[in-house]
């Protein structure tokens, strides 16, 4: 789980000593220098213990047992540095006993300092874990949520058609919300999989990626609830329909022409052309003609019929359009706000529904 990156070891530069005084002085210096690192570290473990603890992060005493053999090499290191001081404090020449010694003391700080950053980093590592933790967790939680709402939304959008007349009618929102879904998507996956405990840059990394993705998916969830909106209300405009009678007295035909048009219409949806006669001698209402039409790919549709009846066999007649959800079926009367004078019954008023009353 950890890495343990130990820098390069640094070429030692520290002069050689000119008497014994100094070579015993630096010998000293560095056993001291080994033995504060070593004290530095074991405040610094146990410190993390506590924070650990407090954190509840399940493989804690895993970390410190990494961590706590880093620090037996330290003291490790530091014990042959007090050595290799006691044995520089016991010449009384600048020999080669004497310079080994102080090579020695040397030599077993700058392993003790190795050491010691290396424990640095781990413990660094160690108290990003529980930071890594929640953060992974939210980017779980981000990818599940963009997700299934994303489907959920797109799906019911295109159940209904309304998705069609969103991408058909606003397409450049439509591509800036497939853009913000596939951001949030992408940075949860990158934030999930990046591996933050490593790098103090990659924890940043991490955040700015759940916070990005989070913002991503707000707005990409505003503008798909707009679209929805937008799409759900295009089925609510009424047809453009012109209906007019011609006739043949001498054929004693009569012919009703009927026209409809509507666009934006969402691609669930149909165009219904209705047309009644009403019986010169009698009551109610005759169905004369029932057309459906679908919606072409651009959601542009439009009808044409022409009913022929016998003249004089009908008072008047009544032509409807109205872009309805299939299925239909024909109606036994017209919609009630749609009824020439003199007669009664009817359909609920349909607010999308165009119609025109002809009379011979």
């Amino acid at each position: 789980m950890f890495l343990l990156e130990n820098p390069p070891p640094e070429e030692d530069t520290t002069p050689p000593p000119g008497t014994i005084e100094e070579a015993q002085k630096q010998a000293d210096e560095a056993q001291e220098h080994a033995a504060q690192l070593a004290a530095d570290a074991d405040t610094a473990i146990a410190a993390l213990a506590i924070y650990l603890a407090a954190e509840n992060l399940a493989d804690a005493d895993t970390i410190i047992t990494a961590i706590g053999t880093a620090n037996n090499n330290l003291k490790e290191h530091s014990a042959d540095a007090k050595s290799a001081s006691e044995k520089c404090q016991q010449t009384t020449t600048l020999d080669g006993a004497a310079r080994d010694a102080w090579e020695e003391a040397l030599s077993a700080r700058d392993a003790a300092q190795r050491e010691s950053e290396a424990i640095n980093l781990s413990i660094a590592q160690a108290k990003r874990a529980p930071v890594v933790a929640q953060l992974d967790k939210a980017a779980k939680i981000l990818i599940a949520t963009i997700t299934t709402i994303t489907a959920a939304l797109t799906a019911a959008g295109f159940a209904a058609g309304d998705f069609t007349f969103f991408y058909r009618n606003h397409l450049f929102w439509a591509l800036v919300y497939l853009i913000l879904a596939a951001i949030a998507i992408f940075v949860g996956t990158f934030a999930f999989l990046v591996d933050s405990v490593e790098k103090r840059w990659k924890l940043r990394a991490e955040q700015i990626a759940i916070y990005l993705g989070v913002a991503a998916f707000g707005v990409a969830f505003i503008i798909a609830v707009w679209g929805l909106a937008a799409g759900a209300s295009g089925g609510l405009d009424r047809p453009v329909l012109s209906a007019d009678l011609t006739g043949s007295q001498a054929a004693g035909t009569t012919v009703i022409t009927a026209k409809a048009n509507r666009s934006a219409v969402p691609r669930s949806n149909t165009l219904v052309t209705s047309v009644w006669g009403v019986p010169a001698h009698g009551s109610g209402f005759v169905s004369l003609r029932y057309d459906v039409v679908g919606a072409s790919s651009d959601g542009t549709v439009s009808d044409s019929v022409d009913v022929p009846v016998h003249s004089g066999a009908y008072g008047s007649f009544v032509v409807t359009a109205a872009v309805e959800s299939p299925p239909q079926r024909a109606l036994s009367a017209p919609p009630s706000n749609c009824l020439p004078s003199g007669t009664s019954g009817g359909a609920p008023v349909d607010p999308g529904l165009a119609c025109a009353i002809l009379t011979p």
